[in-house]
């Protein structure tokens, strides 16, 4: 295989062996807030919330922060486990609430 030859732009000062590695650790922490973010908008659709009052909104937003972090770590063992069981990410009560809405939403189609 051909070896890639890339380069990382940067507005950082790069001085050293250890500034160009904190770049590159920065850079690659970019795709997990990306990923984090498209969980929180797509699979928890905090856009589409509508609360009552910003103290409603705030409460329901802090519940499905929570919940896309979960998400996330949920998907990062996925990638490095070949099968785990739903209880490492999720409790009892969760997974029954889960298996209720993939029923319900399979008798739907």
């Amino acid at each position: 295989m051909e070896a890639i030859d890339w380069k990382l732009l940067t507005n950082l000062p790069v001085n050293s062996f250890e500034d160009a590695a904190a770049v590159v650790e920065h850079y690659a922490a970019l795709w997990k807030i990306e990923e984090w973010h498209r969980i929180l908008k797509h699979g928890c659709r905090v856009e589409a919330l509508t609360c009552g009052s910003r103290r409603s909104l705030d409460r329901v937003l802090a519940f499905r922060v929570s919940e896309s972090a979960r998400l996330m770590r949920a998907l990062d063992l996925g990638r490095t486990e070949d099968s785990l069981p739903p209880e490492v990410v999720f409790t009892e009560r969760e997974i029954e609430v889960l298996q209720a809405q993939a029923e319900r939403k399979a008798s739907e189609s």
